[in-house]
């Protein structure tokens, strides 16, 4: 052997006990050193706002209400309206009792429960949603952008909490629906964590809605739209004819399955094409013109 090569042999094992480990060896490895703790970050407000004293109690109306406690600090992270830039908001909150229904309350002016402020809500939630990035590196791009520290877990309760503040849109959309004119369904399988199941889309020319079902049995499409008196268009699932109301099978969906038989059938002579004057398709009218003549 060289002895200018006895060094870089020694080097290439310079740490090779540290990448394994022994239940009997006579040599002494390396202990890693400790974790440390995880620095907390403090966040100081960049504005104190004071929320008013209420003029009655919410509950019965009452004049005589009082100071009932101490007073209460929270802190919103928010987005400023011409940029992204963090800024942090502090209320400070009295709590207050009412002499005659002895009910305890908070000031007025304060009506987001966490301490986040609904524009980082809806900007991670639009960055789940629309651009489909995981949760976990949602967090991580927040606390890199705007030096907070919040968690993947953080940014699930986000999502909970914009599907509880637009329940009452949602629930509207769906009724607006179902009382239109016209209305596209379809629904499609997926998969999820418990297994499968199935997502239903009901759309208009301006507007749209989805809801989930864990079968494809179509119950609550029928009563949902037990009421409706405009034009249906759909495949050809048969739960759909039950729905009473002027219907028109989507076109689309017909092309398809007659793609699927030819290629299945490829020499079935009774999957030819038809002359013009017998085609089915030269008579069909569109929706809006079954619209326009009632």
């Amino acid at each position: 052997m060289f002895p200018a090569l006895e060094a870089i042999n020694k080097a290439a094992y310079w740490d090779y006990q540290r990448e394994r480990v022994y239940v009997k060896s006579r040599y002494k490895t390396k202990c890693r050193p400790a974790r440390k703790a995880k620095r907390r970050i403090v966040l100081r407000p960049n504005t104190s706002i004071e929320c008013p004293r209420p003029s009655k109690c919410p509950a019965c109306n009452s004049k005589l209400i009082y100071r009932h406690g101490g007073k209460r600090s929270a802190t919103l992270i928010e987005f400023m309206r011409h940029g992204v830039k963090r800024w942090i908001t502090q209320y400070v909150i009295q709590r207050y009792r009412c002499r005659a229904c002895l009910r305890t309350f908070y000031s007025p002016g304060w009506h987001w429960t966490g301490k986040y402020g609904p524009d980082l809500v809806a900007y991670t939630v639009y960055q789940n949603i629309e651009l489909r990035i995981p949760q976990s590196l949602i967090a991580v791009g927040i606390n890199q952008l705007f030096g907070l520290d919040i968690t993947r877990n953080m940014t699930n309760k986000f999502k909970s909490a914009a599907a509880q503040i637009y329940e009452h849109t949602y629930n509207e959309l769906l009724k607006g629906l179902s009382r239109g004119r016209l209305l596209h369904i379809d629904e499609t399988s997926i998969s999820i964590k418990e297994g499968s199941g199935y997502v239903w889309v009901l759309t208009t020319m301006e507007e749209v809605a989805y809801f989930y079902t864990p079968t494809r049995e179509g119950s609550k499409i029928q009563s949902m739209l037990k009421n409706f008196s405009g034009v249906l268009v759909t495949d050809f699932y048969a739960s759909y004819n039950a729905v009473e109301c002027p219907q028109q099978k989507c076109l689309i969906h017909l092309v398809r399955d007659l793609n699927e038989e030819l290629l299945k059938h490829p020499y079935d002579d009774g999957l030819i094409p038809v002359p013009l004057d017998q085609n089915p398709c030269a008579h069909w009218r569109s929706p809006m013109d079954m619209m326009r003549q009632g």
